[in-house]
């Protein structure tokens, strides 16, 4: 065994160093062997009075003299590592009350503040890994088989002994100290004699002198997993010598991550156990590449070469892959590991100071949320800012979507997000100061309030009566009973469309023109317009499955037909499918989980139908990016489906029309922005036509680009003999 002993600086009631702190309230004393060495980084700590406040003390004679307050002379450091001296400490990610990497667990509990004192991301420990271990649908922190992150064993406790604050088991550790609350289930000595500070021997020093301390009464015993009683000497990392007697020496010990060797850990290749009983534990287990690695599985075969292999910056056990037991450029992708300067200090990933390794889910040191400052400068401070409040990461990010925290002056009034009176915070879905559409107000004097109001349909604040188009809001007494609109008892809704009382009948379309549907349909096209190819379609009344609903003509736009063969093809018209969503209790959320539902399954019918076609192509002309699996090939999409899922049209409570159902279309032209259709003019863009031939009862998908450098006039063409005759009779055309 090794000779250890906290340094003698770190326990003679003195100020070594002259920093103005002693033995254990001097941060050089947090680590293992250091002697006390002097100042440090942070402003309670640095020999500077960072506040410019003074004091008064009295000379050797009596008399008053002012004196500057530095560090521990000042009482606005609460110790050595406060990291403003004016008094508003600066908390750090392991004194914030958050979990600031996401894994549940909160400052102390987190074992990474025992290791690299910040939050940082998973250990791999069995409770801070984000896997359920024990298989009873608890997760880490959500288990009561956990004690703290730092917990090897999901499974439940047997009793209340890790628990109850006794020693049951009089070994000198008690709870979560206790080896057997950490890998077990009950404090039983059931890993008694795992470690020396754990044996109930005073281990002798190399020269075999003991000095009468054993495990946890010996002071030099920081927990129940050192595994050196004794004196660890300064410089444990870089001697070549195992100090701790754990099997691993110098960069390849788990502690040499933070400070000085100190003994096992709850890594599975440094825990002093064989984990996967193949008669070899931890450095001696030719499975373990390090001591930091999670499972003592064989990690990949690129683990242990010296190479970065996946390009990633972290070479093997530094690699959140090889960790784990895989391949290098199998672990997942966190800020540390992304290739991307997310802390904006100009330092990426490996190259950061606070990324210790490839798993880190953080590469800020500190928590943005709880400094009192605007860190990014967009006019909301901690958790008034969106950044805080959605994100298991604490960084204030910058300018976000919402109209509170994009720098536009939304509502004119010369104020911006954080200085607009109208924003309380940064999720403030307006600029404005009032909201009619939720103050319980009939704005606009139609009967109709907030939500049962159809102005409120739209992206507005504002009540005001534009839209009053069905009969049941417009205002009129349009079956002649005396009662107009909300007094009418046969108006359900502002949107229904027929004040008399009447059995269903054949639907009839009306024009509504909330928004122009090309330019709704358009949105998300890229610099694209688009237009489908629906001609023929139809709808199927959700209450008769017998019955069909076309479409009216002023709804439809194009139709294709193709040869192939002796085959004539023609375009299949597009699927409608009913919401069926109630037009007086609205649910958006619920309308666009059933879209997005429909959204998947037909992205699996457009793969389903690609592989039974064998359709293969070269890469990078597939459909957004997206490939399949062919017959063992990567294959990218040449097929899919566009959803329209109709959502910004008010729902009525007539069944037909466009709002409440969600199109599924497969065939369209989109054209890109900037066409010019007149003579001379240029138009680009795409297509795609799924198209069916009922004799071979087989289908025919036609994708592709055109560019017409120069429009010329078409000699084959003619114009529309009714709207000829109507010119010629000087004929008004009955609007809608």
């Amino acid at each position: 065994n090794t000779e250890a002993s906290t340094d003698p600086s770190c326990t003679d009631d003195e100020d070594n160093d002259g920093d103005g702190w002693t033995d254990k309230d001097d941060p050089d004393c947090d680590i293992t062997g250091q002697a006390e060495q002097g100042f440090g980084v942070t402003e309670c700590n640095d020999g500077i009075n960072n506040d410019g406040d003074v004091g008064e003390e009295e000379d050797e004679n009596g008399d008053p003299q002012v004196v500057e307050l530095t560090d521990s002379t000042d009482p606005e450091c609460a110790d050595a590592k406060d990291n403003d001296e004016d008094g508003v400490t600066k908390k750090t990610r392991c004194s914030d009350l958050h979990d600031n990497d996401g894994d549940g667990w909160v400052d102390d509990d987190d074992p990474d503040c025992d290791n690299h004192n910040r939050e940082a991301g998973w250990t791999g420990g069995a409770c801070n890994d984000g896997l359920d271990n024990d298989g009873d649908s608890f997760v880490d922190s959500e288990d009561v088989g956990c004690l703290s992150g730092g917990d090897a064993n999901e499974t439940d406790y047997e009793d209340d002994s890790c628990e109850d604050g006794d020693d049951n088991d009089g070994d000198g550790w008690t709870d979560a100290e206790d080896p057997d609350c950490l890998f077990g289930t009950a404090e039983d000595d059931t890993f008694f004699g795992l470690s020396e500070c754990n044996d109930g021997i005073d281990n002798p020093d190399e020269d075999g002198d003991l000095d009468e301390d054993i495990d946890g009464q010996d002071r030099d015993c920081k927990s129940a997993l050192d595994n050196a009683e004794n004196r660890i000497p300064s410089g444990s990392c870089n001697d070549g010598e195992d100090n701790d007697n754990d099997g691993w020496f110098d960069e390849a010990d788990p502690d040499c991550a933070n400070s000085g060797e100190a003994g096992l850990s709850l890594t599975a290749c440094n825990d002093g156990i064989d984990n996967d009983g193949d008669g070899f534990a931890d450095a001696d287990d030719p499975q373990c590449s390090g001591g930091v690695q999670t499972t003592e599985a064989a990690g990949g075969s690129d683990c242990d070469d010296g190479i970065d292999n996946d390009g990633d910056s972290w070479t093997d056990s530094d690699d959140s892959g090889c960790r784990a037991g895989l391949d290098e450029g199998d672990g997942d992708i966190t800020e540390c590991n992304d290739g991307i300067d997310n802390d904006g200090d100009s330092l990426i990933d490996v190259d950061d100071e606070h990324c210790h390794f490839a798993g880190d889910v953080s590469e800020l040191t500190y928590d943005q949320c709880a400094d009192a400052l605007d860190n990014d400068g967009d006019g909301w401070v901690d958790m008034d800012d969106a950044d805080c409040t959605k994100s298991s990461i604490s960084y204030e990010r910058g300018f976000g979507e919402g109209r509170c925290a994009d720098n536009l002056d939304n509502d004119g009034d010369g104020f911006v997000d954080g200085e607009d009176d109208g924003c309380t915070n940064s999720e403030d879905e307006w600029e404005e100061e009032f909201d009619q559409c939720t103050d319980g107000i009939d704005n606009d004097s139609d009967g109709w309030l907030d939500a049962l109001d159809p102005d409120c349909g739209r992206d507005t604040v504002l009540e005001d009566g534009s839209i009053s188009v069905a009969e049941c809001n417009d205002g009129d007494d349009n079956d002649g009973d005396g009662l107009t609109d909300i007094e009418d008892p046969d108006c359900n809704s502002a949107w229904d469309n027929g004040e008399a009382t009447a059995e269903a009948g054949e639907p009839r379309p009306v024009d509504i023109d909330y928004a122009p549907i090309l330019e709704k349909w358009g949105e998300d096209e890229d610099g694209y317009s688009i237009h489908y190819l629906n001609a023929g379609t139809y709808q199927q009344n959700p209450a008769n499955d017998e019955e069909y609903w076309s479409l009216p003509q002023e709804w439809l736009s194009g139709y294709a037909i193709a040869k192939y063969g002796a085959e004539e093809f023609d375009v299949l018209p597009n699927d409608f499918l009913y919401v069926g969503a109630d037009a007086t209790n609205p649910d958006p959320d619920g309308y666009a989980a059933a879209a997005e539902s429909v959204a998947s399954t037909y992205s699996a019918y457009a793969e389903e139908l690609q592989r039974a076609g064998f359709m293969a192509a070269p890469k990078g002309i597939g459909t957004n990016g997206r490939t399949i699996d062919i017959d063992g090939e990567e294959t990218p999409l040449l097929f899919d489906f566009k959803i329209e899922d109709n959502a910004w049209r008010p729902i009525d409570l007539a069944t037909a029309g466009l709002d409440n159902w969600i199109e599924a279309h497969h065939s369209w032209v989109r054209i890109k922005d900037g066409a010019e259709f007149e003579k001379g003019g240029s138009v680009e863009g795409d297509f795609q036509i799924y198209l069916a031939g009922f004799e071979s009862a087989s289908n025919l998908v036609v994708r592709g680009s055109f560019s017409v450098p120069s429009l010329r006039d078409d000699p084959w063409g003619y114009g529309v003999l009714e709207d000829e005759l109507r010119e010629k009779n000087n004929t008004t055309v009955c609007e809608y």
